[in-house]
């Protein structure tokens, strides 16, 4: 595949190639291809390489490399921009598909993401771009690979400083309604430092989220399950996490009058050795500026007792007051009361 030819900026558009007016030219950087077929351990590579310097020189045909190793094919473009930026691209096709990696460095050569105009530009030298790779960096010494509008979407990050290394991935199954998303994180002698995994999904009124992660040698569990068949009743929710040695465990219900007046929740909750439970309500009259709650929690020897009311008038003025009342162990009490006003003109 021929390159088309590199156009050198003339006149004043040379003088003032970062104008919004005018695009950044790109200008092809020749490569030579080493290929190495016999290489240690059986392993097989070629290696491109080029010189800025070289940059300026239109031979469209040298700029342009394909290679086959193996079975694969291989497609490779690199060069800079007028406004300093350093790109390349790999087209690889392995099986019949498709995969392309595109990198860029910025002026001070740190590595970077390519914007969506770099892609484009680079895609008009790749025969036929595929899955699309591409480099990103979260930090100056935190540089990595990721995929882009590819389900699963995958990662990889390299801390330079710390020498660990972190797998990323998510997923979305649109048939059963579930994601997924999760992370491996290995030091410098491989072994796992920290992972994490959460799940979730639903359907049919039913959501169900789990999680599991494990920062050195702590492991954290949950799982949430609810039921809720529509905007109004009875709906139902279940909780269990474990913290290390800590296990809480939380049952749930709730239930909404059909014209959304009022609705009341409740809940029981054990974590650990200490036992819980909490009732609230709300209550708005139709048609009134005005609405109430309260709640009511005990958890061990701890209690506390809370009542609010608001008055809001729709895109003018809202008045909260909140009133609240806490036992402690001491059995000491102790008042708390908040007011808010806030109004739009």
């Amino acid at each position: 595949m021929a390159l088309p030819t590199v156009t050198r900026p003339t006149g004043q558009a040379s003088a003032n190639t970062n104008a919004q007016s005018t695009p950044p030219v790109f200008r092809p950087i020749p490569l030579s291809i080493s290929p190495n077929l016999s290489g240690s351990e059986g392993k097989s590579k070629v290696v491109l390489s080029g010189r800025e310097l070289d940059a300026v020189i239109d031979e469209s045909f040298s700029v342009y490399e394909k290679y086959n190793l193996r079975r694969t094919q291989h497609q490779s473009v690199a060069g800079m921009t007028s406004d300093g930026y350093m790109l390349y691209a790999i087209n690889s096709r392995v099986g019949a598909r498709d995969y392309t990696a595109m990198g860029a460095f910025d002026p001070a050569g740190k590595p970077v993401e390519p914007t969506s105009s770099q892609k484009k530009l680079l895609e008009n030298y790749i025969s036929n771009p595929g899955k699309l790779i591409t480099m990103d960096a979260k930090s100056k010494t935190v540089i990595g690979l990721k995929t882009n509008g590819i389900n699963p979407n995958v990662s990889v990050y390299t801390d330079l400083a710390s020498k660990h290394t972190t797998f990323y991935f998510d997923t979305s199954f649109d048939k059963a309604s579930l994601k997924a998303d999760g992370s491996v994180e290995l030091d410098k002698r491989m072994n796992v430092v920290n992972s994490a995994l959460n799940v979730s999904g639903g359907g049919n009124g039913f959501t169900g989220k789990a999680s599991y992660q494990r920062a050195g040698g702590v492991v954290s569990t949950a799982l949430d399950a609810a039921y809720r068949p529509g905007d109004t009743g009875f709906g139902v929710q279940g909780i269990v996490q474990k913290n290390g040695d800590v296990l809480k465990r939380q049952l749930g219900a709730d239930y909404k009058s059909t014209d959304r007046q009022w609705a009341v929740d409740g809940n029981v909750s054990r974590t650990g050795t200490v036992n819980g439970h909490s009732i609230g309500a709300n209550y708005k009259p139709t048609g009134s500026d005005f609405s109430g709650s309260g709640r009511y929690t005990r958890t061990g020897d701890e209690r506390s007792a809370e009542i609010g009311v608001v008055y809001e008038r729709p895109k003018n003025l809202k008045v909260e007051v909140a009133a609240k009342r806490n036992w402690g162990q001491s059995g000491k009490t102790n008042h708390q009361i908040e007011i808010t006003i806030s109004a739009e003109f």
